[in-house]
């Protein structure tokens, strides 16, 4: 797992899926604590239009920029539908934060060349 954390660090562009404006909801603070860490952060969101000014998208295939990892913050029933788009992206590093997956999730990420980081946090990992 360090292997893969050491890889997400060096993203340069990273989408967090979950994003959120509520700074008690852990889609804020994931997504500011890599804000903080100086990463280029995609807010994804299809229920928030900005989040302290900036544009939030409302998945990732409308991000122009070619993202390299994704933190996952959301439900693992809406992470299904989610991790389809990460494929169809061609990204191939994910940050599933606690509670955002579950074993078909894990699965289908391991038969679609994905890998994965899950059972860890970004708030204490990184």
């Amino acid at each position: 797992m360090e292997k893969l954390i050491n890889k997400f660090r060096k993203s340069e562009k990273i989408a967090v899926i979950g994003a959120s404006d509520n700074k008690s909801k852990y889609g804020y603070k994931v997504y500011m604590k890599l804000k903080k860490e100086r990463y280029n952060v995609f807010p994804v969101n299809p229920n928030k239009n900005s989040i302290n000014g900036d544009k939030v998208h409302d998945s990732i295939t409308e991000i122009e920029d070619k993202i390299d990892s994704v933190s996952i913050v959301v439900n693992p029933k809406i992470g299904k539908k989610v991790i389809r788009e990460v494929k169809k992206e061609g990204i191939t590093l994910v940050w599933f934060q606690p509670g955002a997956y579950d074993s078909k999730i894990l699965e289908y990420c391991k038969n679609n060349n994905i890998e994965v980081i899950y059972e860890r946090c970004v708030l204490v990992d990184l």
